[in-house]
């Protein structure tokens, strides 16, 4: 979870939640209130490390930057840890405590504010499940469930929240979308199911800064894309290159080895998505990065937070991740113009995990001098 969540749950605490008298509530509670004052002092000790780091001048700056790194991550490593005890909680006594409700409602925003919809989709059932009272929850979980592909449950919520008044813009364009995308992921999930069965697209692993992410590529409908990823992939093109372009609620882009995305390996390659078997963009696809230009990928590409319907059928979807959707999550948001701060994150490896039994080279469409 990155740090304005951190900064979100700080703020819908402002004190403790009262206590249960059954036991088994009671238990709940105490293990979910205990962790919680561990956090608290986490954050309390975050804040005067940052008014050491600003204001006194005889400190040592570097072991307070080193002091401040420290807890920063042990109070990040808790969150998921707080988060399941407060759910424990909730579910032991559902809207018994409003303090505690506003803490998941906060984590369910914090979740779906860093497209992390894994878990946003499992909290946002709990708190719908059990009727929790929040004119936010229909949004937060309609997107959820829209991101995780559950299109019946995305439209079922969003509409809740188009009726209550309570939508965004992303909400409205999810909500127009919903039937169509009900048709594309009953297509969608046979092929899936398909190729799960049979077992035999390549797989790579991407180790990030992050963590890792694994990628099927799909060979049978993007052989093109596919060989030239992998071939690159054996080069070890990608090591040590950036995740140069991160946009929250959209996609995260790389494969630059200028960084600035105007970077590629000195050829392009033809585009894919023409042909009437090409794949959508739904969460977790990888497709190829390419200027407008016909057959102009090379090596960036960009794994999709959300469907993307507005790119499918002008850029090549050639994999999907099915392992690491956490880390896609807590990869630093960047943009590539002039005056963004923060630092990219970076791919450490990339690893070829299987592949078939053949030669992976690039279809070349241009060489660039």
């Amino acid at each position: 979870m990155h740090v304005r969540c951190l900064v979100i749950l700080a703020l819908c605490l402002s004190a403790l939640p009262i206590a249960y008298g059954a036991p088994e509530k009671a238990s709940a509670h105490a293990t979910y209130v205990s962790m919680y004052g561990e956090w608290k002092q986490l954050l309390a000790k975050l804040y005067q490390l940052k008014d050491r780091y600003a204001n006194d001048s005889t400190a040592d700056r570097k072991a307070i930057e080193a002091e401040y790194k420290e807890t920063l991550e042990k109070a990040q490593a808790m969150t998921d840890s707080l988060s399941a005890a407060a759910e424990q909680a909730y579910l032991a006594a559902p809207n018994e405590d409003k303090e505690l409700n506003s803490l998941l409602v906060s984590t369910l925003t914090g979740y779906v504010a860093s497209d992390d919809y894994e878990k946003a989709a499992k909290l946002a059932r709990i708190l719908v499940d059990n009727q929790c009272e929040a004119k936010e929850l229909n949004l937060l979980a309609g997107l959820s469930f829209f991101a995780t592909n559950d299109f019946d449950e995305a439209g079922k919520y969003l509409q809740l929240a188009a009726d209550g008044g309570a939508i965004n813009r992303n909400g409205k364009l999810y909500l127009r979308a919903i039937d169509k995308y009900k048709q594309l992921w009953e297509k969608e999930s046979k092929i899936r199911q398909a190729e799960d069965k049979a077992n035999n697209l390549p797989k790579v692993k991407l180790t990030t800064s992050k963590g890792d992410i694994v990628v099927l590529l799909l060979e049978n409908e993007a052989p093109i894309a596919t060989a030239n990823f992998i071939s690159l992939v054996e080069k070890k093109y990608y090591d040590g290159l950036t995740f140069h372009r991160v946009l929250p609620g959209f996609m995260a882009q790389g494969g630059d080895p200028k960084g600035d995305g105007t970077g590629g390996p000195g050829y392009t390659i033809p585009d894919e998505f023409r042909q009437d078997n090409h794949r959508i963009h739904f969460r977790g696809s990888l497709s190829m990065a390419k200027p407008s230009a016909p057959d102009s990928g090379g090596s960036q590409f960009f794994l999709t937070f959300v469907p993307t319907s507005h790119l499918d059928g002008m850029h090549t979807v050639f994999g999907r991740v099915v392992d690491g959707f956490d880390v896609l999550a807590k990869l630093q948001r960047i943009e590539i113009e002039p005056g963004t701060t923060g630092t990219p994150d970076k791919i450490v490896k990339a690893t070829v995990l299987s592949k078939r039994p053949h030669k992976y080279e690039p279809v070349k469409r241009f060489d660039k001098k």
